[in-house]
């Protein structure tokens, strides 16, 4: 939520997908933001041929960008995924956004990060600092490699940097 915000700033025009469609979350992180009486139709009925994606997606003026949530939670998320209905969803997001940033399930949890990805999408990886061990990583990576992924690169979050972290640059001037 927060890169997408950032890249909404510098006046990208970015969308923001929700597609972990087995514990979705952007939902609750946005609820405040999203139009009263918003209908929580999401990716998951586009991907079952309910609507179109252009009927899910939410302005969320207070960004500057667009949401696509996830919708409800189906019994087969796997499948809705591998479907030809996902290559549709990205070639239209694509088309009209200059940035288009997919929240998804765990790539460690499950395979649905992995059938995202075979659409040509750039993996970014994020993580809480701390919290995946070197060894997982390691596996993570060696998992990705055996199915031909390059991660486009890895986001550390829960970083605690000390606040005069870039004080001496300060002491140069």
């Amino acid at each position: 939520l927060h890169l997408a915000r950032s890249f909404a700033r510098d006046k990208k025009r970015t969308l923001l997908i929700g597609m972990d469609l087995r514990k979705p979350r952007l939902d609750k992180l946005l609820a405040s933001f999203l139009p009263e009486g918003t209908e929580r139709k999401g990716v998951s009925n586009v991907l079952v041929g309910d609507c179109k994606l252009a009927d899910v997606i939410i302005p969320v003026k207070q960004f500057g960008m667009d949401v696509a949530l996830a919708g409800p939670v189906p019994p087969n998320p796997n499948e809705l995924l591998s479907s030809g209905s996902l290559k549709e969803i990205l070639e239209e997001a694509q088309q009209k956004y200059d940035l288009v940033i997919i929240d998804t399930a765990p790539i460690l949890a499950v395979s649905d990060t992995l059938i995202i990805v075979s659409h040509q999408v750039p993996l970014l990886l994020t993580t809480r600092l701390f919290h995946v061990t070197r060894p997982v990583l390691r596996s993570l990576r060696d998992r990705l490699a055996q199915v031909n992924i390059s991660p486009a690169g890895l986001i550390a979050n829960d970083v605690d940097a000390p606040k005069n972290a870039y004080n001496y640059y300060s002491d140069s001037y």
